[in-house]
């Protein structure tokens, strides 16, 4: 994922912060991504069109049905694999050897 939030970067993809000051008239600020936003961009509803809350919740209707807000980008089986790579890659990843001095 380092590599990725690396090469957007280098490219200059705006991230979703910047596309919405874009989309207001407002000039972009630059924002970086970082590792985190990515893997909760990857991780969210919002790429199979539902609405979600600040906090991932799903929106629903008066009947309980999600809200969909736009077409997905993913299909539903598509962003079910990308979770199960995602949470195989999270519990899989090896420690990081701590830099003597750092930390107490």
């Amino acid at each position: 994922m380092n590599a990725i939030v690396a090469d957007t970067n280098k490219r200059r993809v705006p991230t979703s912060l910047d596309v919405q000051r874009i989309r207001a008239g407002k000039e972009p600020r630059g924002t970086l991504w970082r590792v985190g936003n990515l893997s909760n961009l990857l991780r969210s509803d919002t790429l199979r069109g539902y609405l979600v809350t600040a906090d991932g919740s799903p929106i629903v209707d008066d009947a309980g049905r999600r809200v969909r807000r736009a077409e997905p980008i993913l299909t539903d089986e598509t962003w079910r694999a990308l979770q199960t790579q995602l949470s195989d890659r999270a519990t899989n990843r090896k420690p990081r050897p701590r830099v003597k001095g750092l930390y107490k």
